[in-house]
């Protein structure tokens, strides 16, 4: 804009005034499809989760192109244990984009949650070749391996996990079960103190599993 023929004391004036017009029209100008995905986001930053899938829904019927609208919804169906839709719409985002890289952690867990555990467990080794030092893909492939019945790939995994990251919790929460499948209790329930040390409020979490897999190892 030139403002050369504008008195001084008026050329801030019309410069802030052309600037806040310029952002007034940009704003109107966003797509709805866009306003819809941002409602959702901030719906599922509150915790309110279904009332964000009906907001991309919503988005993905404007703009059913954008891989961001699925990959949120999927993350909410998983808040919801809705595995199978998580899934398809994380399966949806690499269709769209296969350079997607935070959607393939996002499948794994699906593929966890419905308890196909070698989809998971190639899911999360994708994951580990992108992000080789990441702690959390190496606890939940190993959660996946014990889940499947490789003890020895699961314990390797909590391993690298812990060796990463040494307050995993989780970690030593999921080697103390892999131990007690082992039936190595003495490293077992040091791992299980440790977690609880750690992070005492995921006590709730691993009793029922440490019950299941001493029943397991007994056979009943």
């Amino acid at each position: 804009m030139n403002t050369s023929g504008v008195p001084g004391h008026l050329r801030v004036f019309v410069l802030v005034s052309a600037m806040l017009a310029s952002m007034a029209h940009a704003q109107s100008n966003i797509h709805p499809a866009v306003e819809a995905y941002n409602r959702g986001m901030k719906l599922l930053n509150a915790g309110r989760v279904r009332e964000a899938i009906q907001e991309y829904d919503e988005a993905i019927r404007l703009d059913p192109l954008r891989p961001h609208s699925y990959y949120q919804r999927g993350r909410a169906y998983l808040l919801l244990d809705q595995c199978d839709r998580a899934l398809h719409d994380f399966n949806s985002v690499l269709q769209l984009d296969p350079n997607f890289a935070t959607v393939v952690l996002a499948r794994g867990r699906a593929y966890l949650c419905l308890r196909h555990y070698d989809g998971a467990i190639e899911a999360f080794t994708e994951a580990i070749r992108h992000k080789p030092n990441e702690d959390e893909l190496y606890y939940y492939r190993g959660t996946a391996r014990r889940e499947g019945g490789d003890l020895a790939g699961a314990i390797a995994d909590f391993d690298k996990a812990i060796e990463l990251n040494p307050e995993h919790a989780r970690a030593y929460g999921g080697r103390g079960v892999a131990l007690i499948l082992q039936g190595n209790d003495t490293d077992a329930f040091r791992d299980i103190r440790k977690c609880y040390t750690l992070d005492p409020t995921l006590k709730g979490m691993l009793e029922p599993l440490i019950e299941q897999a001493k029943a397991k190892r007994s056979g009943s």
